[in-house]
């Protein structure tokens, strides 16, 4: 019985041993542009900003950051999308929205960074797959989204909307994509295994007592 005992112990903290650096809900920086690059703010007279990417870890796409401005003094909400393509602009691709209130945009002529939590959404997200981020707002050049000097990120593109269509832009906008890794279901196994021997064995003292 104590062999047993031990054996049990010494599962179940091999289990818990593997498990903290993938089920931790710390996400993980995945894809990137621009982040040290130069930066320029431009656009005019259109009222959408796209950034396609290539997921690159599989887990729940948690949070993004955006390096956004506002432009004009008006107060109208920014629309920060994730969907699946942009050649589908219906709920259709629609896979997350978010609605920031205007205040919190930095204004003219500063503009920062600015994070945008997507987890309450579950969004799983698996490498290779390609999705695009997008801002939508109902006034042209109400807000800017920071945009590389010259094409940097080779897993995807950055497009403007204008005259009702979405146009190939000529960098890459600003952002950073972060993804919380999910457990694999062989480390949960180990864990169940090593959670319910150990419980039996607990029982089994309980009955001979």
């Amino acid at each position: 019985m104590r062999i047993r005992s031990s054996l049990v112990k010494v599962c179940l903290l091999a289990s818990l041993a593997l498990v903290p650096a993938r089920a931790a809900a710390t996400p993980i920086l995945d894809q990137s542009a621009g982040a040290d690059s130069a930066k320029d703010f431009g656009g005019a007279n259109i009222t959408g900003v796209a950034q396609t990417f290539t997921v690159g870890i599989e887990g729940i796409l948690s949070r993004v950051d955006l390096l956004l401005l506002r432009y004009r003094s008006e107060l109208e909400p920014v629309h920060i999308e994730i969907r699946r393509n942009l050649t589908d602009l219906t709920d259709a691709s629609l896979l997350a929205r978010v609605s920031l209130d205007p205040t919190v945009v930095p204004p003219y002529p500063g503009g920062g960074w600015l994070s945008i939590d997507f987890s309450p959404f579950g969004l799983q997200v698996t490498p290779g797959e390609q999705l695009a981020l997008v801002i939508r707002y109902p006034i042209p050049t109400l807000y800017v989204w920071g945009v590389t000097v010259g094409d940097i990120y080779a897993g995807g593109h950055s497009y403007f909307f204008m005259n009702d269509q979405w146009n190939l832009g000529g960098g890459d906008q600003h952002f950073r994509t972060y993804v919380t890794p999910v457990p694999e279901p062989g480390v949960l196994a180990l864990l169940a295994v090593g959670g319910i021997g150990y419980l039996g064995v607990q029982r089994r003292r309980s009955a001979s007592r």
